[in-house]
């Protein structure tokens, strides 16, 4: 049929270097279940994060749970983190009212 697998890290990384919106904001929020230094390494916050860095383009990062501290998050280019508590949509507007360079 013509498909093909791509893993979701490589596949976000691709449509945020190809992404003119992406690449032209100050502030890219990535929202999953977890952020830990698995996922900033080699998951899909990794890939964006990598994938938009050279751009200067911060990266807030939120989960459910968060165990990335200070010193990995900037390693992988990921500028803040932070808790979500409620529902998706309130929390990632509350961070990104919140954000200050």
């Amino acid at each position: 049929l013509g498909g093909r697998m791509v893993a979701g890290p490589a596949f976000m990384a691709r449509a945020c270097e190809r992404s003119q919106r992406a690449l032209g904001c100050d502030l890219v929020v990535v929202c999953g279940e977890r952020v830990d230094p698995l996922e900033a390494s080699s998951g899909v916050l990794g890939a964006v994060a990598a994938a938009v860095a050279p751009h200067g383009v911060a990266v807030l990062a939120l989960g459910r749970i968060v165990q990335l501290d200070r010193r990995n998050a900037a390693h992988a280019a990921i500028s803040a983190t932070g808790t979500l508590v409620g529902s998706l949509e309130q929390d990632a507007q509350r961070f990104a009212r919140a954000w200050q360079w």
